[in-house]
């Protein structure tokens, strides 16, 4: 267990945030942003879901440093959820206040809460702490592997300008496309959750999150941007693109949020045909841009076809890992 957290400098404090200093935090995440990528990365609104989550405790899981003048300076977020394996944390400093220990001092709170957790992990599990950072920040990653963090991943934002509106695309033999209804949000979780199932850092969402996230608390929700590609023959949702008419931080883009396609409608061609049509769509609207991320490593192998499709990386997050507790060692003995 860590003990007390590396200290601040003088002048400056940690503490809680207050619902009231969202926008505040916002511009600081995007001065950081802005300052190593040259766009935003985030909106009050989408912020707003994570602050919101009825399952978040902004006193445990979140941070703020203050300083001079009450100038929030740095933030930090943890976001733990079941099975409590996996703490994923954002830590992010105004690129006029690093270099002072505030950085560590974040990391320090945010491992201490980790660790106060990790018990509920099932027993024998492997408990990690993982982080992103922006592939320009050479310092972060500097910091990150002095204090025993590994280079696990890559994500990428890929992205593509439609100068045209493009053609529609052509559908596989048995697929007809609609968009989500009411009645459909059970059964398009379970399709996501399906498909998304052998993608890296998979965990299960329960149906209550990805409805909170995906559309209760989606601003502005649109289900027409919500595809659904349907099997003719059995009614099941083969693949899915879940699309917002908005990217945070950036809102004269596209979004698709989630884009995928079930193991038995794989290799016939659906998902680049679900990705032409989000574009299709998105021009009708008059979005010149359409965005989305994706791990660089897909073992899907989605971002090769995103490239296909015309998209191309415009920004890079490195993952780094820090194991907490290692998974137990079964060295034979139990009774049988």
């Amino acid at each position: 267990m860590l003990g007390t957290p590396r200290p601040l400098p003088a002048g400056f404090r940690s503490r809680p945030p207050d619902m009231s200093e969202i926008e505040q935090v916002v511009a600081l995440i995007n001065r950081c942003s802005l300052a190593l990528t040259g766009t935003a990365d985030t909106s009050v609104a989408d912020l707003r879901r994570y602050w919101e989550d009825p399952e978040r405790n902004l006193r445990t899981d979140n941070w703020v440093v203050e300083g001079e003048a009450g100038r929030l300076v740095a933030c930090a977020e943890l976001y733990e959820f079941p099975p409590y394996t996996e703490y994923e944390y954002e830590l992010y400093v105004d690129p006029t206040y690093t270099e002072r220990g505030i950085g560590a001092h974040l990391r320090d709170l945010v491992e201490q809460r980790c660790r106060a957790t990790m018990h509920l992990a099932p027993p024998g599990e492997r408990v990690y702490m993982l982080t992103p950072i922006w592939s320009p920040n050479e310092a972060a990653r500097n910091v990150l592997e002095r204090e025993g963090f590994r280079h696990v991943r890559d994500w990428t934002r890929m992205e593509i300008t439609l100068d045209t509106l493009p053609p529609e695309p052509a559908w596989p033999a048995g697929i007809s496309l609609r968009t989500l209804q009411p009645g459909d949000e059970e059964a398009t979780w379970a399709a996501t959750e399906d498909a998304f199932q052998d993608h890296w850092g998979y965990s299960p969402l329960p149906f209550a999150e990805w409805r909170y996230y995906k559309i209760d608390n989606v601003d502005g929700f649109d289900p027409t941007l919500n595809f659904l590609a349907i099997d003719d023959a059995t009614g099941e949702i083969a693949g899915m693109a879940l699309c917002r008419a908005e990217s945070p931080g950036d809102p004269g883009a596209g979004y698709v949020v989630d884009l995928g396609v079930r193991r038995p409608w794989r290799r016939r061609g659906l998902a680049l045909a679900l990705l032409q049509h989000a574009f299709y769509e998105f021009a009708l609207r008059g979005k010149r841009r359409v965005v989305l991320t994706v791990d660089a490593q897909s073992l899907t192998g989605a971002n090769r076809l995103y490239a296909r499709a015309g998209m191309s990386v415009s920004r890079r997050q490195l993952y780094f890992e820090k194991e907490l507790r290692p998974a137990a060692v079964d060295d034979g003995t139990a009774a049988g």
